[in-house]
């Protein structure tokens, strides 16, 4: 079928600049040059988000441990930001309690000295002191919005009495507030519809792939569903494909050496003695190994992670029965008494940081800073190229690549984003409970259902308690928290392409312990019927599912 929407755009906008790569960077640089009415085209070769974004750690934090490595500026940056996102989108980012669980008093003193000095040092478990100092400094980092509390430090006794089964050789914890956020592809998605919604002129598809095509500044369209080939003259293209960097670079005919990424791996467990020992705080730890881990409550589950694993191709980023062993052996360094089984996975996933290029022997001393760099290609097409980075400072970060367009566009800008809510974010209430108790009676819904939706989607619920109202408040299923006419609003008003789209990215069915065989067929069938799908072309959806979310997710129940 031919993508008309695409064609037409091309049609009516021939020299867009061109954002390759829809992960949270691509979609905040989209934003950002819709803001100043420039025309702009978000492509993406998979689904909006599906990279390396949706397999972050869910942390908006400022990366504590970034300061022995003498990372002042990128630590100042991302707790601005983070503080800015506790404003800019409260629904989708919370702050969050955080434990550092600390085994002694002066450990780690030299080491940090050698990490300061840019030393290469073998790591070693940081003690009380180390940590103090640490959290002093990331008090004053974050003095200026006055969004968390102050760090304290919770002694032995009340430790072990606070976190039941916490391992006894502990000698404190040092309590700080970061931030959360639990669903990063919906507020990447929510960058691309205030976009979208603020400039006809900026655009995005999922599922189309360029390369270099023929003639000056040409590039290739080419929808991945349809086959169909546009041709567009782009006189620049941002690369934001995260890991896919250096690989997206040669597909147009520029060689780069800019990545250097590591797997990070996380696996999502159904335990409820760690749910109780972690209750509401997220745990930052060591493993023996210097990695650093965590725990993080995620719903009625835990999220663990993560690994930090050199890779060669990002394409290859699984979560190994490996990796497995090693969380459950770190997580039993702190809880000991804490017994696992494979059975307990609700879900897996993986990725790879898109790391700038580092000769570091310990990955976890790679600088997570981001650079902006420009090439040409031999038919004239300026490529600038994003890599590197937090997700925390993926506002910042696309703030300067827009820059850089916009020098190389010979244009000023006119508005900053550093001050605009985000998707459901804006005109967030005061009082909760008053706007969920509005929306129940101005849309005739339940008191629950109004608060499910405000939850999901903050302010921008209204929009889909609209599209409820007359209808039937019908849950998915039995265990499921969302609503049959939620799920069809979305199918027909957010881009979904593909049956994975829906659970894995538009919602957190996947990540819910939600799916059975008997709901995946119930969510292709209900796809088949507003997409337009043949019997063939639902069956094939249900069966590549069932694939990647078995292999891949390590969905349980399947």
């Amino acid at each position: 079928m031919k993508n008309n929407k695409l064609y037409q755009y091309c049609e009516n906008h021939k020299k867009p600049v061109l954002i390759l790569g829809a992960g949270i960077n691509g979609c905040a640089l989209f934003r950002e040059l819709a803001l100043q009415k420039i025309p702009c085209l978000l492509i993406d070769k998979q689904d909006f988000s599906s990279g390396a974004s949706a397999a972050c750690s869910r942390m908006v934090h400022g990366g504590l441990r970034y300061l022995e490595q003498g990372e002042f500026s990128l630590v100042t940056e991302a707790l601005t930001e983070r503080n800015l996102l506790f404003r800019n989108a409260p629904h989708a980012v919370k702050p969050i309690k955080t434990s550092v669980p600390i085994f002694n008093w002066l450990s780690g003193f030299g080491n940090s000295v050698f990490k300061f000095l840019k030393l290469n040092k073998a790591p070693t478990a940081r003690g009380v002191f180390i940590i103090k100092l640490g959290l002093v400094f990331y008090d004053w980092f974050a003095r200026k919005y006055h969004q968390t509390k102050k760090h304290r430090f919770v002694w032995k006794a009340q430790a072990i009495k606070q976190h039941i089964g916490l391992h006894k050789n502990v000698i404190a914890i040092g309590e700080y507030s970061d931030g959360f956020v639990k669903h990063p592809e919906r507020l990447a998605f929510e960058l691309i519809q205030d976009a979208e919604n603020e400039f006809s002129g900026a655009r995005a598809f999922n599922y189309v792939e360029a390369t270099l095509g023929r003639g000056c500044r040409a590039v290739e369209l080419k929808d991945m569903n349809s086959l169909e080939v546009i041709s567009i003259h782009s006189p620049i293209v941002v690369n934001t494909t995260g890991p896919w960097v250096d690989f997206t670079n040669a597909s147009l005919g520029v060689t780069t050496d800019f990545i250097g990424g590591t797997k990070g791996s996380h696996i999502i467990v159904d335990n409820p003695n760690l749910k109780s020992a972690i209750g509401d705080h997220l745990f930052l730890y060591e493993n023996s190994d210097g990695r650093v881990c965590v725990l993080i409550p995620y719903g009625n589950f835990v999220l663990v992670g993560t690994s930090d694993i050199r890779i060669d191709h990002p394409d290859q980023a699984e979560c190994t029965t490996d990796e497995i062993d090693y969380f459950f052996q770190a997580v039993n360094n702190i809880f000991p008494d804490v017994v696992f089984s494979t059975n307990q996975i609700v879900a897996a996933f993986a990725g790879v940081r898109p790391l700038v290029q580092s000769n570091q022997n310990f990955t976890g001393s790679i600088s997570r800073d981001h650079q902006c760099q420009l090439n040409k290609t031999d038919n004239q097409i300026t490529i600038i190229s994003m890599f590197g980075g937090k997700w925390t400072t993926f506002r910042s970060f696309a703030e300067s690549g827009a820059d850089m367009v916009l020098q190389e566009l010979n244009l000023k800008r006119s508005v900053y984003s550093k001050n605009l809510a985000i998707g459901g974010g804006k005109s967030y209430p005061d009082n909760s409970d008053e706007f969920i108790i509005d929306l129940s009676k101005k849309f005739e819904l339940s008191y629950q259902c109004a608060t499910d939706l405000f939850k999901r989607y903050g302010t921008y619920s209204e929009r889909i308690a609209e599209y409820i109202s007359d209808k039937s408040e019908e849950r998915l299923g039995s265990k499921s928290s969302y609503y049959l006419f939620e799920i069809e609003y979305l199918i027909l008003n957010e881009k979904v392409k593909q049956l994975e789209d829906l659970i894995l990215r538009r919602t957190l069915i996947a990540f819910q312990d939600e799916i059975t065989i008997s709901l995946l067929e119930k969510l292709a069938a209900m796809m088949g019927k507003q997409i337009g799908w043949s019997d063939k072309e639902v069956h094939q959806q249900l069966e590549t599912t069932k694939e990647i979310l078995i292999n891949r997710y390590r969905i349980r129940n399947l």
